[in-house]
């Protein structure tokens, strides 16, 4: 939670008399309290295809575990609370406000999860974009994100959640993270962080439930509008500028709190503060961000915690019968103050995750161990670090740089880090320039005397065009398509932005083969081969779809088509030129043979093996079935069914398109 500024003017009665009923009442004192209306919660639902997906612990979907938990928990919000619903999937156009918030019965907000049928990408930035515009300025509101992931369509989600939290100041967005592992954490960590909202990792499928409640709950109690923009966008608060009220030493018991770096350095940042009854710990009396603050408070003993960055710090306060009890918090904490380049000392452009990782001792030869603490997706930060020792890393695509620092109380470290990285952005264009986006894998290699061939993968993504931060070095790019393949070689320098667009000469063929017999045309298998012409002819690609698309480099080809599995079968050469679109036609001569013993045979109802054979005296078929049916090839067979006492055979003659019943009886 991050409520806004709260500040108490002395003198004011009837705000005094409110916080003292509130107090007495043993309710929370929040600044989410300062407004009369409901509140506005805006659920967002990720109906993209990889909710079909499970968690560990069970087998239900993410998508029907999350909508189990939204059945269960959204009935319980105020009944005077405006709901909204967003749902994005289906690709990266498909952003639904199916609900714009308003006052409603709960189960017309949970309808539309049981429709959903999730299916493609999911535009989680686009999503955040639209949800917010549904919101009025100054109202007080939440944003709930049910997701699996990040934005996977080319979207900077955390400019996204920047543009937000200027334009709603106040307004938490909360994640619940279904089964996001570390990097993709770290991908979407900026959305809370820039709102001031939290993220409820989900890793099994029993926690899926009070992740949701837990995150409606907090949106429930949060969401205040900020009194100043400023406070919310993410950039260094100023030193605050007014002064605590002068409080009589006759006036009623206030408690004034303040916080420093040790023992001198004023704290000039916004501070976590809440306050405890020292005989009831269950709910803080007050839970307010500020630097510092005076507010009335009866007589007693209190806990005061306060959390600035990654400092925690606390104390016990006994405020006075009459006048001001000043508490003075003292963190034992600095900061790390980083700032990220690129090559030709500019700064940095490409996307940044900066991470922080406590080492237990100085880093000694690459033995201490680094713990994780945090991750922030930002080129330029601040971090307030307890006292101690800490690994900086700096990464962004391939490149990432790492420095041990010491951070000492009060004391500010500068840390500088160059990634020495360029951007590479490549795309893909036919023969004739025109783009191609589907269907495509891009390999990045680079020089390894140690790895088998002299060369190393290290990036492999099936982005349409994807734009990559590298250190800078020569690059072997590959792009894949089908069975198509090209290569191109690239230098990046550190700095530079390299764009490649790799023209791909791969032509496409579609293949289909007919049977001429009326309805049964489509009952049989076919098998489709594709084989290459020249001296090394070998089988390059294979399909069991009725009518398969090949992407195949340019050359002569022999297409095979077998049918109904058996001795049908057609074949055609042809040549594919650079960049073309072909279709080929396949026209199979064939007949349909259904075996049945006449009647009048004597035969009872008993075991029975087929057996036929071509005029050439080869088995062609073999089968146990009681009446079968085979897809031939024109021509003269002989036929035989043995029974458990006898022989029966018979002699049938097939010509193309033919469908024939053929009875076998004694002779």
């Amino acid at each position: 939670m991050r409520p806004a500024r709260f500040s108490i003017a002395l003198g004011r009665s009837i705000l005094l008399m409110l916080l003292l009923a509130v107090f007495a009442a043993r309710q929370t004192v929040t600044a989410a309290e300062t407004t009369d209306a409901g509140p506005t919660l805006i659920i967002l639902f990720d109906s993209s295809g990889s909710m079909w997906g499970q968690l560990p612990g069970g087998s239900q979907a993410k998508y029907a575990a999350a909508r189990d938990a939204l059945l269960q928990a959204l009935p319980a919000l105020d009944l005077n609370a405006r709901t909204g619903l967003v749902t994005f999937g289906r690709g990266c156009n498909g952003v639904d406000v199916v609900l714009p918030p308003d006052v409603r019965p709960r189960d017309r907000t949970i309808a539309p999860i049981n429709s959903l049928n999730p299916r493609g990408k999911g535009p989680l930035a686009d999503a955040l974009s639209r949800a917010a515009e549904e919101v009025e300025p100054g109202r007080r509101a939440s944003l709930v994100v049910i997701h699996d992931g990040p934005d996977n369509c080319r979207q900077d989600t955390c400019t996204i959640a920047q543009r937000i939290a200027a334009a709603h100041p106040g307004m938490p967005i909360h994640l619940v993270s279904l089964g996001l592992d570390a990097t993709e954490t770290a991908a979407v960590s900026c959305i809370p962080e820039a709102t001031g909202g939290k993220v409820f990792p989900v890793r099994s499928l029993s926690e899926v439930r009070g992740a949701i409640d837990q995150a409606i709950a907090l949106a429930m109690t949060s969401g205040v509008p900020a009194p100043s923009p400023a406070r919310r966008k993410g950039a260094e608060p100023e030193t605050p500028k007014q002064k605590l009220p002068e409080i009589p030493a006759d006036a009623p018991p206030h408690l004034v709190v303040s916080a420093t770096l040790g023992d001198t350095q004023a704290v000039d940042k916004p501070v976590h503060w809440r306050i405890f009854r020292e005989d009831d710990k269950s709910k803080p009396v007050l839970d307010i961000l500020e630097t510092q603050f005076a507010v009335p408070l009866p007589a007693g003993k209190y806990i005061v915690e306060a959390a600035l960055g990654r400092a925690k710090a606390t104390q016990t306060a006994e405020v006075a019968e009459k006048g001001p009890t000043a508490v003075t918090i003292s963190f034992s904490a600095g900061i790390a103050r980083v700032a990220t380049r690129i090559g030709n000392n500019q700064t940095s452009k490409i996307p940044v995750l900066v991470s922080v990782a406590g080492l237990s001792e100085p880093a000694a030869n690459g033995a201490a161990k680094p713990s994780p603490l945090m991750v922030i997706p930002s080129p330029s930060s601040e971090f307030v670090l307890p006292a101690g020792n800490y690994r900086i890393t700096a990464e962004s695509g391939l490149s990432r740089v790492t420095r041990d620092i010491a951070i000492k109380t009060a004391e500010i470290e500068a840390v500088n880090l160059d990634l020495s990285a360029g951007q590479l952005h490549l795309s893909a264009v036919s023969a004739s320039g025109a783009p191609v986006t589907d269907n495509l894998t891009y390999y990045l290699s680079v020089d390894d005397p140690n790895t088998p061939g002299g060369r190393r993968e290290v990036l492999r993504t099936a982005a349409s065009s994807p734009i990559l931060a590298v250190p800078a070095g020569t690059y072997y790019v590959k792009v894949r398509s089908g069975l198509y393949e090209k290569y191109d070689q690239i230098a990046v320098g550190a700095g530079s932005t390299v764009e490649r667009a790799i023209i791909l000469d791969a032509a496409r063929l579609q293949v289909v083969a007919n049977v001429s017999l009326g309805p049964s045309n489509g009952e049989f298998p076919i098998v489709y081969r594709v084989l290459s012409q020249g001296p090394y002819a070998q089988e390059v690609a294979m399909s069991w779809e009725r009518t398969p698309q090949f992407t195949l480099p340019p050359g002569r080809y022999r297409i095979v088509a077998e049918i109904g599995a058996r001795n049908v079968s057609v074949t055609q050469d042809i040549e594919l030129a650079p960049g073309t679109n072909k279709s080929v036609t396949l026209a199979a001569q064939a007949a349909e043979l259904r075996l049945r013993i006449a009647e009048g045979a004597g035969v009872v109802a008993t075991n029975r093996f087929w057996e036929i054979r071509s005029a050439s005296g080869q088995i062609v078929w073999r089968t146990s079935q009681h009446t079968p049916r085979a897809l031939l090839a024109p021509g003269r067979y002989e036929v035989r069914c043995e029974l458990r006492d006898r022989t029966l055979k018979g002699t049938v003659e097939l010509a193309n398109g033919q469908s024939l019943i053929a009875k076998l009886s004694e002779q």
